[in-house]
C-alpha cells in the first residue's frame, strides 16, 4: 500500500472511510468484531462501531493478536481498497482488545441493503425474503422481501452469497423458499458489474421459515 504521514485520528469508522487510501488511520474508540480472520476464504474479517451505524472490511499482519466474535479494539492502520473499490483498513497494530458480547446485526429491508452510500458497506446486517434465484452452482441466492429491488443483473432481490467461506455453508436453499440471512454486507463481481451482496458466516446465520 501506498502510505502516507502521519497518522490521523478517526473517532468512527465514517470518518476513517471518508480518508483517501494510502493514509494512516488511528480509531481511538473501541470497534466491534463482527466476522474472524477465519471465516472466509481470503481470510479478512470485519469491524463496526458499537453503535452499529457503520462498518469496513479488515485484513490485519501477521503476528497481530487473534481476535474473536465481539471483542473491542482500538487499532491503527492504512486506509485502501479491495479489487472492486470497496473501503478497507489493512491494520498494522491492535492497540486495545477487550472480550464483549457477540454482536448483533441490524436489521434491514431489501430498499436499505441496495442503497447507495458506503457507510453500510462492511456493516453485519440482517435482512429476509423468498428465493426468487439460486444459481446452478448454488454459489449464490437472491432474496426478495417483497419491495422488488434490482441491481441490474436480472434478478430480484439482494444477492446472497453462498461460497467463499473457510467451513463451506451445508444448508440447501430452494427457489421458494423463505429466508432470513444473517452476514456482513460487501461488494461481489457479476460480469462488468460490481454489485451488493450478503455473505453469511456459516450455516448459523441462515434461517428457512
Amino acid at each position: 500500500y501506498a502510505i502516507g504521514t502521519p497518522t490521523i485520528k478517526a473517532h468512527t469508522i465514517s470518518s476513517l472511510k471518508s480518508l483517501t487510501n494510502g493514509t494512516w488511520g488511528n480509531l481511538d474508540n473501541p470497534m466491534m468484531v463482527t466476522v474472524r480472520s477465519n471465516t472466509f476464504s481470503d481470510k479478512h474479517y470485519n469491524i463496526e462501531e458499537l453503535s452499529r451505524a457503520c462498518g469496513i472490511k479488515a485484513e490485519s499482519a501477521t503476528g497481530l493478536p487473534i481476535l474473536a466474535l465481539g471483542d473491542r479494539i482500538t487499532l491503527t492502520g492504512v486506509i485502501c481498497a479491495d479489487s472492486l473499490g470497496e473501503k478497507m483498513i489493512a491494520i498494522t497494530s491492535v492497540n486495545t482488545q477487550t472480550i464483549g458480547n457477540p454482536p448483533l446485526p441490524l436489521g434491514m429491508a431489501g430498499k436499505g441493503v441496495s442503497g447507495i452510500g458506503t457507510a453500510t458497506l462492511g456493516l453485519l446486517v440482517r435482512t429476509w425474503g423468498k428465493v426468487t434465484y439460486k444459481a446452478s452452482d448454488s454459489s449464490y441466492v437472491y432474496l426478495d422481501d417483497g419491495t422488488g429491488v434490482a441491481d441490474g443483473t436480472g434478478h430480484t432481490g439482494i444477492r446472497v452469497m453462498l461460497s467463499g467461506l473457510a467451513q463451506p455453508i451445508t444448508r440447501a436453499l430452494a427457489n421458494g423458499n423463505y429466508v432470513g440471512v444473517t452476514g456482513p454486507l460487501g461488494l461481489v463481481k457479476d460480469g462488468s458489474r460490481v454489485v451488493r451482496a450478503i455473505r453469511p458466516r456459516g450455516d448459523g446465520d441462515i434461517s428457512v421459515y
